[in-house]
């Protein structure tokens, strides 16, 4: 069975975003003709793909480990394994100056770079060729009460580091939990705009983790360390569960009709809500009330929690828009004004408080990103939840000790996950009922929404 998973978070942007602009200087001029500069020049390539850095050694320091400076600030090359000992004494300074302090690390191709505010290492790659070296490096990763680190992007980092060191399954899962920030994560956390620099050294790299994460981390809610790092964490540590069918448990839990209960709860419509008290299909009821069939009261819902902006309809919902009735407006005013004005009333209200505050956040607590249109923080809330409900449930079931278990794509789905999503995982040697009752227990969470109950449907086979 392969793993399946979704993709690190991503935060759309609407504007501000970062300009690309020339690299910084490095204090070696353009070409990178005086002897430091060589140090990490091979690092630099396009769309952040770089060839392994070259341990680069001048007549005068043959051998031994060299220090240079990007702008002042200086940092160390390791040359040979023995060398690593300035890692150690590296590391060792910094639990003195200040044990809560972060380490930015970033990797390309076979080389890894450190970096604090005060100064950064370099180990290239032909300097981890030794078992040494390698064990080295893998002690001070996992050294017990050491070094947290920042990363530009885990993922990338631990498959290098994995495949550099050659990680068991527990000593990733440690060096999992000792990534404090992953920079996308506190992007999609914080609303804050973080985008890749094209052209970038490695040791930039992790100098902009080590000085910019702790300052996007300042804004981070609770929902990053409790939901957004733990599912990075639990997303890292899937794998390939290679036991034959009858072997193990497959088991599913089915959410529908997600979107509908996060607006009841939002609008808090009596209507709306008396459907979901009732057991009854919110999006039949919808078309009742609309006198539509059931996509085009579907796409109708849809332009409506759009804050009746088409164009963001087309942009985010497209297979949608050719659903849509003829005289929206008119279906507005004759059905929505009359039989749910208490919907329509709370929708306008979320996106006038949004323009008052200019940001908005999910029911778990994210935040936007800036510079959203009120129907934008709009959709920002009410998606947004949904999208937090579902990981919220892959982080309770992980916390639990499962590791194996996922949400469904849409692409495999073939549903949008607020119309229905599946959280699927395998599991061995479990009761069956003891199995189905946790879920149960678990996937209801405890009914975040008051009296609209998420209904969710567990089955394990």
């Amino acid at each position: 069975m392969v793993k399946k998973g979704r993709s690190a978070p991503q935060t759309r942007r609407t504007g501000g975003e970062e300009q690309k602009t020339s690299p910084p200087s490095d204090g070696t001029g353009s070409n990178g003709a005086r002897d430091g500069g060589k140090l990490y020049a091979a690092a630099r390539a396009g769309q952040r793909v770089a060839e392994p850095v070259r341990a680069v050694q001048t007549n005068s320091t043959q051998g031994e480990a060299q220090e240079d400076n990007l702008g002042g600030w200086p940092y160390i090359v390791i040359n040979t394994p023995e060398d690593f000992e300035k890692l150690t004494t590296w590391f060792e300074n910094i639990t003195l100056q200040d044990e809560r302090q972060a380490v930015g690390l970033a990797t390309f191709g076979d080389s890894v770079f450190l970096a604090t505010k005060g100064s950064g290492m370099i180990i290239p790659g032909e300097a981890l060729n030794s078992v040494m070296a390698k064990d080295i490096l893998k002690r001070r990763l996992l050294a017990q009460g050491g070094s947290s680190f920042i990363s530009r992007s885990v993922a990338t980092d631990m498959d290098n580091l994995d495949r550099i060191l050659k990680f068991t399954e527990e000593e990733k899962g440690l060096v999992l939990e000792k990534f404090l920030h992953d920079m996308p994560t506190l992007s999609y956390s914080t609303g804050h705009p973080f985008m890749g620099r094209q052209e970038i050294t490695g040791i930039k790299d992790a100098l902009d983790a080590a000085t910019v994460g702790p300052m996007m981390a300042v804004d981070a809610p609770a929902y990053h360390y409790k939901v957004g790092m733990p599912l990075l964490r639990h997303q890292q540590s899937l794998h390939v569960f290679s036991v034959a069918a009858e072997e193990a448990h497959r088991w599913v839990i089915t959410y529908d009709y997600l979107i509908f209960r996060m607006a009841a709860h939002y609008t808090r419509d009596p209507t709306m809500i008396q459907w979901f008290i009732d057991g009854k299909d919110p999006l039949h009821e919808f078309g009742e009330v609309t006198q539509l069939g059931r996509n085009e009261a579907m796409a109708f819902f849809l332009w409506l929690v759009c804050g009746e902006d088409m164009v963001l309809m087309e942009r985010e919902h497209p297979q949608w828009t050719s659903h849509m009735p003829e005289n929206p407006q008119m279906v507005k005013a004759q059905h929505i004004d009359k039989k749910i004005p208490s919907f329509r009333m709370g929708l306008i209200t979320l996106m006038e408080q949004s323009q008052v505050d200019r940001r908005a956040f999910t029911f778990w607590g994210r935040l936007s990103p800036p510079r959203l249109s009120p129907a934008e923080l709009l959709h920002f809330i009410l998606f947004g939840s949904v999208q937090d409900l579902l990981d919220v449930v892959v982080v309770s079931i992980a916390n639990e000790g499962s590791s194996n278990h996922w949400l469904v794509t849409r692409e495999e789905n073939s549903l949008d996950t607020w119309l229905r999503a599946q959280i699927v995982g395998y599991n061995e040697d479990i009761n069956v009922q003891e199995w189905q009752q946790f879920l149960e227990g678990i996937a209801g969470l405890r009914d975040p929404l008051m009296n609209i109950k998420l209904d969710a449907k567990v089955a394990v086979e």
